[in-house]
């Protein structure tokens, strides 16, 4: 990471120089780890971290999905809590952090709803500047709305080939985003985690 992150939001530029280490010169537990792979390179960086995660350690992933809490729970029992993240953001070509909207958010909570130290602690370390930091007694009821959301959104916009806007504005369009809603909430619905209300949560959601 020469020259390290730039980020840009709509409140103005910054550049972050984080202290970095490789695996190979973890040394010992850390207190809180945040865990922002893609699902495919899961396993192989929990394998990465075994060094870093002691008995007190709290492992937050940025994952989407549901799948990813029994993965890490298997490398590190009840290390890991539940997450949700909501941020506009992308990877520009020139390699800096687009933040293109106001408002980001984070959500985080012990799986089983409990009100634990480590839970305050961790809400408390990520409360900064720029975040709105909420602690959740129904985080796994978060987690899979947002992952209706995104089933939904993305099953939209690569069947039709278009964004949402452009699936809305044809005859029948309507109907088929509705039908896709109703099967993601019938899966949710079914983990015991249902909709609220027959519409989706209002998230910002960019076209693909």
């Amino acid at each position: 990471m020469v020259g390290g992150w730039r980020i840009t939001t709509p409140e103005g530029s910054e550049r972050l120089e984080p202290k970095l280490v490789t695996a190979t010169e973890l040394d010992g537990p850390y207190d809180l780890i945040l865990l922002t792979v893609k699902a495919g390179c899961l396993e192989a960086a929990l394998q990465d971290l075994k060094p870093a995660v002691g008995p007190r350690t709290a492992i937050v992933p940025f994952l989407n999905g549901i799948d990813h809490l029994d993965v890490i729970d298997t490398q590190f029992p009840s290390a890991v809590l539940g997450a949700v993240v909501k941020v506009a953001a992308q990877l520009t070509p020139d390699g800096a952090i687009t933040v293109s909207a106001p408002g980001v958010s984070l959500e985080i909570g012990e799986l089983d709803g409990g009100h634990t130290t480590r839970l305050r602690d961790t809400a408390a370390a990520l409360d900064v500047a720029g975040f709105d930091v909420q602690v959740s007694d129904r985080i796994l009821t978060s987690m899979w709305h947002k992952w209706v959301f995104i089933a939904t959104t993305t099953t939209i916009t690569r069947l039709a080939q278009g964004t949402i806007g452009d699936v809305a504005a044809v005859s029948g369009g309507k109907g088929f985003a509705d039908a896709v809603l109703a099967e993601a909430a019938a899966v949710s619905g079914a983990a015991g985690h249902p909709l609220p209300d027959p519409t989706p949560p209002r998230w910002r959601c960019r076209p693909p």
